[in-house]
């Protein structure tokens, strides 16, 4: 009896898992895929959080120069309206500073995706960057310094 007890003590502790169902795939076989949770929705984080990086890189694409109070309020209201949680502003607010950086490094010659990443990563946005020492440019990027100096005369 005691033992019984103890049994479901352990089983009640254990986190409950979506059962598996299994589909059959092109060739023939089946495949187990997780079945859909209660509160599921159609549309999964990780795409909600492309689409929403889609939206902060088409907005700082069409404003490479920067843009104002009133261009950033229209910004967030159509993100809302397009379904995005727009609680945490000065979350996006970052993100978007970090796209716009993207892409201005994005138009320098002999910067490719890893030392913008680190740049990016580093700095974080074009201000904080343009006014960095170009010798600290070049070792955060792994560049020269001749590289470094022509990064931050291009982003001004």
């Amino acid at each position: 009896m005691e033992e019984k007890k103890m049994e479901a003590a352990a089983g009640a502790t254990e986190v409950a898992r979506p059962r598996a169902r299994r589909t059959p795939s092109a060739e023939g076989r089946d495949e187990r895929r997780p079945a859909r949770t209660a509160g599921s929705g159609t549309r999964s984080r990780n795409a909600t959080k492309l689409d929403l990086q889609k939206d902060l890189r088409d907005f700082a694409s069409a404003r490479p120069a920067g843009w104002n109070h009133e261009d950033w309020l229209v910004f967030l209201e159509s993100l809302k309206e397009r379904g995005h949680n727009i609680n945490d502003r000065d979350a996006i607010g970052l993100a978007l500073e970090r796209e716009r950086l993207d892409l201005a490094l994005s138009r320098v010659k002999g910067i490719g995706p890893q030392r913008r990443r680190a740049l990016i990563e580093r700095y974080g946005n074009v201000w904080s960057l343009r006014t960095a020492d170009p010798d600290e440019v070049a070792k955060v990027a792994g560049i020269k310094r001749e590289l470094a100096e022509r990064v931050l005369a291009e982003l001004g």
